[in-house]
């Protein structure tokens, strides 16, 4: 990619060039650029806003920035949340189950081979291993790969294509059984190129994990939208894409991450072969996904609709928010204010609710490598969570960003002995006095 911010035309999923503009938020930078805070140049600012195909219903970002600007250098380290680790040590534990018992000519105690999209620090490739598997990382965040190797696992680095897959493959021996993309999938532009390249390496499953465009549209939860999520997956585009890729949805969960995921497996079978059956859950999901009405009369996606009442949500939760955190006029506008959390839609968070960074005294966060940088726009520090003893420091106020993990972060702030409010946005307002 030559400009850093190139118009996508076309569908990812069905290559259909009839998109409509269902969505649209403030330009913002790109939400994991944290800066250092000595940059010459001001950030720059690309445009957010969501188009839905009118083919097959997927929706996805209109413009694409360079991956080397969003996952070059990643700050997000899954490992950092322990909820989070432990939600990854289950997936583990439900892929392993799921994919050897699919697989009856493999014995007992042979180790299935896994290449994980997108493995981060390593913390879901550990969990594979600790159950006596083979596993191997492919990653384009070089710090990353880092982290990883340091860890003494396996892991390549670059974008997930044939070259890097085939890397990886050496790693384990030569071939692989199950191909794993734990929340990547929506980073990624080329999905055809990710399902091909499995496809032709005879990768039997392909097992992801996936923000629920349902529940991210229920919820209000608009700040999932940014540059690093291309796309946002409901069920029936998916299940309609894959079998032109010869792989065939056969199981699906509904999970709690992320304010709702989906958890699709899908196994690859050739031309002729004999089909799975789907299970209860995907009937069941692709019943819900029909009953909500994403697909009107004449062939409309109803995700269009959707998404237009999103923008009205938009505008609730903003009168709500600034009702509390207006700079001037809001119940807490006389109090010292802090954010917790320094997650990627933390940048969406603020330019969509209009929140001024001016507002707030710093950013918290648990994650070492973000503290003593700037957020995207450079206006506000990320400090470590351990400032919050020092009374120099406390706030009154902690708004929760990271609003996905609110109990964890609570557990965290009783443990500082934190006196004061603590605020959730989503997926509805929570406002927690401790004392």
């Amino acid at each position: 990619m030559n400009a850093p911010c190139r118009e996508r035309t076309t569908c990812r999923l069905c290559g259909c060039s009839a998109l409509e503009l269902a969505f649209k938020l403030p330009a913002t930078p790109p939400a994991n650029a944290l800066r250092t805070g000595v940059e010459g140049a001001p950030p720059m600012y690309y445009p957010l806003e969501v188009r839905v195909c009118l083919d097959c219903s997927h929706s996805q970002l209109g413009h694409v920035v360079d991956p080397q600007l969003l996952f070059g250098k990643y700050t997000y380290m899954s490992g950092v949340s322990k909820a989070f680790s432990a939600h990854l040590k289950q997936l583990a534990e439900s892929i392993v189950q799921r994919c050897a018992g699919l697989d009856l000519s493999r014995q007992p105690d042979q180790p299935l081979h896994i290449i994980e999209v997108g493995s981060n620090d390593g913390t879901l490739l550990k969990h594979f291993e600790e159950l006596g598997h083979k596993a191997c990382g492919i990653d384009p965040a070089i710090n990353l790969v880092g982290v990883t190797r340091d860890r003494g696992l396996k892991a390549v680095h670059g974008p997930y294509n044939p070259g890097t897959h085939l890397a990886a493959e050496r790693e384990l021996g030569g071939y692989c059984d199950v191909l794993v993309a734990n929340n990547v999938l929506a980073h990624i532009d080329d999905l055809e190129g990710v399902f091909k390249t499995a496809a032709k390496a005879h990768v039997r499953h392909v097992v992801f994990e996936v923000q629920y465009l349902v529940d991210l549209l229920e919820s209000g939860s608009f700040d999932m939208v940014y540059h690093e999520h291309l796309d946002y997956h409901a069920l029936t585009p998916l299940m309609r894409a894959l079998p032109k890729w010869s792989y065939f949805v056969h199981h699906v969960e509904h999970v709690d991450t992320h304010g709702g995921s989906l958890r699709v497996w899908a196994r690859h079978i050739p031309p002729g072969g004999q089909l799975l059956r789907e299970d209860d859950e995907l009937l069941a999901l692709e019943k819900r996904e029909h009953n909500l009405g994403m697909w009107l009369p004449a062939g409309r996606p109803g995700w269009v609709e959707q998404w237009s009442q999103l923008q009205t949500k938009v505008d609730i939760k903003k009168r709500e928010v600034q009702r509390l955190f207006h700079p001037t006029d809001g119940s807490y506008s006389a109090m010292k204010k802090v954010i917790y959390g320094a997650p990627a839609k933390l940048t969406t968070f603020m330019a969509g609710l209009s929140l001024a960074p001016e507002s707030f005294a710093y950013v918290v966060d648990d994650a070492p490598s973000k503290v003593g940088l700037f957020t995207p726009d450079g206006a506000l520090r990320i400090e470590p969570s351990t400032v919050l003893k020092d009374a120099a420091y406390a706030p009154d106020v902690v708004l929760v960003a990271a609003w996905n993990l609110f109990d964890d972060i609570l557990a965290r702030l009783r443990a500082v002995n934190f006196k004061g409010y603590v605020v959730r946005c989503f997926p509805e307002m929570r406002v927690v006095a401790l004392d």
